[in-house]
């Protein structure tokens, strides 16, 4: 998985059940609760159209349209598991899906299965992506990365 990371939501390490980055509190270190911010329309509300989160899924298998349309699909739940909250309406978010030449994915049973656990793995891949991509950002001028904001 591949993704550009602009999210509303806070980021969250599933793994370990911490907040990454997210809206900044006024304490170095700390983060506000995204969705306590969204729930109380505080003075921190995004601004519309400055937020999003892209993501790419790309497999081997060779899928057609609609197979790669259910592997996009459900790459959005990496999204939520790794953006809360996610899909607000200050972002823009959304998983494109595409496949290589490589083996086909056959309209049978065991493709279906075959199907589902390629989606449940780019889900997987895509949460992790997530907090991958927020954990590895460098700031830049005045926009501070996360790891020059958390006290470690």
């Amino acid at each position: 998985a591949l993704v550009a990371v602009n999210a509303v939501g806070e980021i969250v390490d599933t793994v370990s059940n911490t907040v990454v980055a997210g809206i900044r509190a006024n304490d170095i270190g700390q983060y506000d609760s995204a969705v306590d911010v969204a729930l109380g329309n505080a003075a921190k509300a995004a601004i519309a159209g400055t937020n999003t989160t892209l993501g790419l899924i790309a497999t081997n298998a060779n899928l057609s349209k609609a197979q790669l349309k259910k592997v996009a699909e459900m790459a959005h739940d990496g999204m939520a598991r790794a953006i809360r909250p996610i899909h607000t309406q200050f972002d823009g978010d959304t998983v494109f899906a595409v496949s290589m030449p490589g083996s086909a994915v056959e309209t049978t049973t065991d493709a279906e299965a075959q199907l589902n656990s390629i989606s449940i793995a780019g889900a997987k891949a895509l949460e992790l992506a997530i907090v991958d991509a927020v954990r590895s950002a460098k700031s830049v001028g005045d926009v501070v990365a996360c790891c020059d904001w958390r006290i470690n």
